[in-house]
């Protein structure tokens, strides 16, 4: 079920902000550009109807528009910029899914591989390259284990490229940005808090720079041209490791350029950020929202889509309609 529900009055304005919101206990979401859709998730745990699938929801009203069954409890969800084509991992066998995103039909999965004293691997950041859409980038975790990090492999339909990374500490969250030779990693277990830069080429990844301590305790990354972006507030220029800028939030968030807003979701609350001079210029509350985020992602200019514990997924077409001007909520 879903309901336009009334979010929020700007100060100087009389119009209203309009949000969806239908009832999934979502894992994770993303957005295909080319069937405008988001997708999530949906883990076992979450019950009939639509347990063991990913679901397609619409941008425009939050309606479930599609869903196909793509194994046990999957979680991890990417999809490509360029192409109909998704990919999710299963928390049950260690495999990624690939999945055609207008048929809503499933490929053939491939095994992450394993160990023989910690066993099977799994996915824990799946990125899709740019301009690539059936190659991917995946960090991998084990269970229970300390580190649970496993190595970063490139894969091309379910094909792994020969160099990995197998360091023992490494990126947990990866990002690719505009360049299919650059992925931007970060690790999110060790007190150094190191921001990776690795180079990809047809063999896998030929190299690898980083920085200490420049991102602290995020639990996502997000890369638009040769920016990093993270959940923690910091705004890092990839090829230099200079901070840019913090963001004074963190929390799941979504970086949309068409606006220049960087809008970070944290419970019920979206606070959208101009994104050179890092002031709040937008506060945008999800009515009947309860929880905390877990998730969020872009779905095209001004479009907003995210999951919260609670089992609600909200979409917001555009944050910025009504238009405002020099308005923050109070």
């Amino acid at each position: 079920m879903f309901g336009v529900l009334v979010a929020w009055l700007p100060l100087s304005c009389a119009g209203v902000e309009t949000v969806f919101e239908t009832d999934i206990a979502a894992k994770d979401i993303a957005y295909c550009p080319t069937t405008g859709l988001l997708y999530v998730s949906v883990p076992t745990t979450a019950g009939e109807p639509y347990a063991d699938h990913v679901v397609a929801i619409s941008t425009s009203d939050a309606s479930v528009v599609g869903n196909v069954p793509v194994g046990s409890n999957p979680g991890p969800l990417a999809a490509s910029n360029d192409a109909a084509v998704g990919f999710v991992g299963l928390n049950s066998n260690g495999t990624v899914v690939p999945i055609d995103l207008a048929l809503m039909s499933v490929g053939s999965p491939f095994a992450l591989g394993s160990d023989m004293y910690l066993g099977s691997y799994y996915a824990e950041n799946i990125a899709v390259m740019p301009g690539s859409p059936n190659t991917v980038a995946v960090s991998r975790r084990n269970v229970g284990y300390s580190p649970r990090y496993e190595g970063i492999v490139i894969f091309d339909n379910g094909v792994a490229r020969p160099n990995a990374d197998t360091s023992f500490l490494g990126s947990n969250l990866i990002a690719f940005g505009s360049d299919p030779g650059v992925l931007y990693g970060y690790d999110a277990e060790d007190s150094d808090s190191t921001l990776y830069r690795l180079s990809i080429d047809a063999s896998g990844i030929s190299a690898k720079a980083s920085a200490n301590l420049v991102i602290n305790g995020a639990g996502h990354i997000a890369a638009v041209g040769q920016i990093v972006y993270a959940s923690s507030g910091e705004t890092v220029d990839g090829p230099t490791f200079t901070l840019l800028g913090t963001f004074q939030e963190a929390g799941p968030f979504v970086v949309d350029p068409s606006s220049k807003l960087v809008m970070y979701v944290v419970g019920g609350t979206i606070t959208g950020f101009d994104r050179d001079t890092f002031v709040p210029v937008l506060h945008l509350r999800l009515p009947g929202a309860s929880g905390f985020s877990k998730a969020a992602a872009g779905c095209g200019p001004g479009c907003v889509g995210v999951v919260l514990d609670s089992g609600q997924v909200f979409v917001v077409p555009n944050v910025l309609d009504p238009i405002f001007a020099d308005t923050f909520e109070q």
